[in-house]
């Protein structure tokens, strides 16, 4: 059975090794952090939003979505004496073009949106398939979480944009891409 740069795909069961990502050893995820860690200068979570959303937006130029961002399924490594988040679980994710178009009874649709808060509500309701609005929508919904905890005007308003009912409404990736940048930026110059 040859291992190659830490996959084994040749006999059952399947073996995948990646690399840890964690802070002293520890896995922080995005929820977690938010909670425990308010400390951290505004430029930092600029900083670290900023690459969250570069990171989705790589995703989306290869013609894939996420389809399941939520805090659990960021989490948060310590790099280079700085705070990265990397996107996680990978298990839901379609191409673009196969963005599943949900067909839930009104009771089902009761139960996401109580379950799964982070699924877009177009998606819940079946009006629209999954889209990179709809991980701009997670995105959005875990900015309004950092907010209720590191009080941001700034990014209050791009998170309220991003969970706007309307994803015709909501910011593109690249949009949000270059407004954190921006942001990142002038804090940097303060």
């Amino acid at each position: 059975m040859p291992l190659l740069f830490g996959c084994c795909t040749e006999a059952k069961p399947y073996l995948l090794v990646t690399q840890f990502h964690g802070i002293e050893g520890h896995c922080v995820t995005f929820n977690c952090l938010v909670q425990k860690n308010t400390h951290e200068p505004q430029r930092e979570w600029y900083r670290i939003m900023y690459e969250w959303a570069d990171a989705l937006l790589f995703i989306h130029s290869k013609e894939h979505l996420h389809n399941d961002l939520k805090g659990d399924n960021v989490i948060i490594g310590d790099a280079d004496h700085s705070l990265h988040p990397v996107i996680i679980d990978f298990g839901k994710s379609t191409t673009i073009a196969k963005g599943k178009l949900y067909r839930l009874s009104l009771r089902d649709q009761e139960k996401y949106r109580k379950h799964h808060k982070h699924i877009a509500p177009e998606v819940v309701r079946g009006t629209h398939p999954q889209s990179p609005a709809s991980d701009v929508y997670g995105y959005g919904l875990l900015l309004s979480l950092l907010c209720k905890y590191k009080t941001n005007e700034v990014l209050r308003k791009l998170a309220f944009s991003c969970i706007n009912g309307s994803p015709e409404k909501r910011p593109t990736t690249q949009q949000l891409v270059a407004e954190l940048h921006s942001q990142y930026i002038s804090q940097c110059e303060v």
